[in-house]
């Protein structure tokens, strides 16, 4: 039996156990000695391979790959092999002449059936070459003070893989198998003109294989010096000012910034190479400051491909104060919302005066009282929206300027996040109108900081969804609404829902819904009616009736009140009295018709005014005939010649409304009331005349448009 073979992957000496022997072997190669993995014996090109089998036994074969060499003492060619026995006599050993490429392979000896042995002869190869990969072809690594210098030095080929040592500055820095890199960081200039070398050790070199390379570095240039310490100069004066820069290669560019301020363009440099062949560069600027410049740095940078240096002295320049401010987001829930204000200027004593608030369009909204910082006036948390928009702080510092102190403006925008708004100017908009058959579009303002992340639209509480019939859409526009008591002008949305093909149907209410994650959602309704200027009958047994009968309504109320006055012109001095008065008429067939009462008091006035608001259908539903083709055919003409003025397409259908020959049932109620009923009140309505158990002539038909005097019945 064998002991495991993971306890001898990494030992140089192998231990055996077999039935036959127990036997110490020095190995001194990688290798388990398996087929998967065999034990690797490296020789030189010409030397004598000795190939040490683990095995002792008197029948022990050799193999190369699959071909028998030796059997116990035996060779098949003794020029080529031999055999051998250890001092020991324990086991055998197999020795290769004279060894060539053709020589290596896997041999194996085989003392069992189950006991096999394999070792890979490998014969040395010297590298082909050795190289630091990176350099130039000159063997130079070019290199960049203060940058990362990466190193790379390979063997080509060879047999073990060499051992490869990296050198810098008479070091070792590095060591490493057939290939190595080294990262020479922030490399500083004392490697600037240095050797790199690589070496290559290995059992097929009889000395050691070395090549070398030599680190040149761009250099940077040198911390640059200012000819003064700092500059103090007035507004609107030339100052002059150098700069110098020195050990740069190659040569370094100068930049000046004054502030954030790039003013290279306006300086003249002069550049001379010293005897180190490094450069000397002199740049000199002139310029002309305002008053953004004070306290400001003057700043020279000197750099060229590989880096650089900065240095900066101070400005100093007198000038009225400029005025900053800082843009501020509040939430609509915040108690205490505040802006500050920083005056820059020389000297710096400031008056302050009263702070503005502005729209974003420039009109001022109000005057607050502050200095540097501004507190903002509590108001209701729903208000609050009211505080967007611009603050403007003014300061001066007593410099005089051309009419008199100078006083300097900052501005700066103080945004609150509130819930929408539907801006005031939507009053306007609250009933829209629209034609059937076309498209409409309901536009609603909205003021919304941050702008509304949801939005919907309503009819009778269902939402509406997104079809060919209703289209939503939004868009950035200029609203109006009240800011503190102004009128102003602000950057608002509009949604818009677009409806098409206008139905009947589609003229009611519509309810927009929005919210942006700031407060409640807020909604806004709009009632869409039909434009009574479009206004157009829809069928003959609607449109056209309805008309028709609101027009001979008017005529009957015209015509009765003649009736009226008349009756009252011939009662006149007679007590007025509740009077009850019976009609009857024969039509054609000669069938009587009796009429209801008509009841009138001194009282019926405020009755009249109350049933005004009541549906006008309400007012003539006991007037009916029976048998009569059409109550009102001869009211016709009289129709027509008050309405000829306001609708002739009016007109025109009441003509087709009724029958021919029809009794006029008011023909003989003039004379009758004139005979039978004194003076009575102007005011007395006609509700209830009618004719008793007739059909009521105009069920369904909707006249609230007419205007009429009636009473009850008392």
């Amino acid at each position: 039996m064998h002991l495991k073979m993971d306890l001898i992957q990494s030992c140089l000496i192998v231990l055996h156990i077999s039935a036959y022997n127990r036997i110490l072997l020095d190995v001194n190669a990688a290798g388990l000695g398996t087929s998967s993995n065999p034990f690797q014996k490296y020789v030189k090109p010409g030397d004598e391979a000795v190939l040490q089998c683990m095995y002792a036994k008197s029948t022990l074969k050799w193999y190369k790959n699959v071909t028998i060499i030796s059997n116990k003492n035996s060779v098949i060619d003794s020029t080529k092999y031999k055999v051998s026995v250890t001092s020991t006599g324990l086991y055998y050993r197999l020795h290769v002449l004279n060894t060539k490429p053709d020589d290596e392979g896997i041999y194996i000896c085989r003392g069992g059936i189950d006991e096999s042995y394999y070792i890979h002869l490998i014969l040395y190869e010297q590298p082909l070459r050795l190289t630091i990969q990176n350099a130039s072809t000159d063997n130079r690594l070019i290199g960049t003070e203060g940058q990362h210098l990466h190193i790379e030095c390979v063997a080509v080929q060879g047999i073990p893989a060499p051992m490869l040592s990296l050198v810098v500055l008479e070091t070792t820095v590095k060591t490493g198998v057939q290939e190595l890199g080294y990262i020479l960081r922030n490399i500083p200039r004392i490697y600037h003109t240095t050797n790199v070398s690589c070496i290559a050790n290995s059992d097929a070199l009889d000395i050691p294989m070395t090549t070398t390379a030599l680190i040149y570095l761009n250099l940077m240039p040198l911390m640059p010096v200012f000819s003064e310490p700092f500059v103090n100069t007035l507004e609107m004066v030339q100052f002059s000012i150098s700069c110098t820069s020195t050990g740069s290669h190659p040569p370094a560019s100068i930049w000046w910034m004054l502030g954030q301020t790039d003013v290279t363009n306006l300086a003249s440099s002069q550049e001379k190479q010293g005897d180190d062949e490094t450069f000397t560069v002199t740049s000199t600027l002139r310029y002309t400051v305002g008053r953004n410049f004070n306290l400001q740095s003057i700043k020279c940078t000197a750099n060229n491909t590989i880096g650089g240096f900065s240095n900066h002295i101070n400005l100093f320049v007198r000038f009225p104060p400029d005025v900053s401010v800082s843009n501020v987001t509040y939430n609509m829930t915040d108690p205490t919302r505040t802006i500050n204000c920083t005056a820059d200027g020389y000297p710096n004593t400031y008056t302050f005066y009263k702070w503005q608030h502005k729209s974003l369009y420039g009109h001022i909204i109000r005057e607050l009282d502050g200095d540097t910082i501004l507190t903002l006036p509590l108001v209701p948390t729903t208000l609050r929206y009211q505080d967007n928009g611009e603050y403007v702080c003014t300061v001066s510092n007593g410099i005089q300027g051309p009419e008199g102190v100078e006083k300097r403006q900052g501005a700066a925008k103080i945004t609150v996040y509130a819930q929408p708004v539907f801006t005031a100017d939507n009053d306007e908009r609250n009933i829209q109108y629209g034609e059937i058959g076309t498209t409409v579009h309901i536009v609603v303002h909205v003021f919304s900081v941050p702008k509304f992340i949801y939005n919907a639209w309503f009819n009778n509480g269902k939402q509406i969804q997104t079809s060919t019939k209703f289209l939503f859409s939004e868009a950035l526009t200029e609203v109006e609404d009240v800011f503190h008591g102004k009128t102003v002008k602000v950057d608002g949305y509009k949604s818009i829902l677009t409806i098409n093909d206008l139905t009947k149907e589609d003229f009611t209410n519509y309810t927009l819904i929005l919210e942006n994650g700031i407060g409640k959602s807020v909604e806004h309704t709009v009632v869409l009616e039909l434009s009574t200027s479009t206004i157009k009958p829809e069928t003959l047994s609607s449109g056209v009736i309805i008309g028709a009968v609101c027009g001979s309504l008017v005529s009957v109320i015209v015509l009765m009140a003649i009736a009226v006055f008349m009756i009252i012109k011939n009662r006149k001095g007679h007590q007025q009295s509740e009077t009850t008065v019976e009609f009857e008429k024969t039509d054609s067939d000669d069938h009587p018709h009796n009429y209801e009462e008509v009841q009138n008091s001194n009282g019926t006035q405020n009755e009249s005014n109350i049933n005004r608001d009541q549906s006008p259908i309400k007012h003539y539903e006991a007037l009916g005939l029976q048998d009569v083709p059409n109550a009102y055919d001869n009211l016709s003409n009289e129709f027509e010649a008050l309405q000829a003025n306001r609708d002739l397409r009016l007109s025109r259908n009441y003509e087709k409304l009724g029958l021919k020959d029809a009794p006029n049932v008011y023909e003989d109620l003039t004379d009758k009331e004139s005979q039978k009923i004194g003076g009575q009140s102007s005011g007395t309505d006609y509700e209830d005349l009618g004719r008793k158990n007739e059909a009521y002539v105009y069920d369904d038909l909707n006249i609230e448009a007419c205007d009429q005097t009636t009473a009850k019945r008392r």
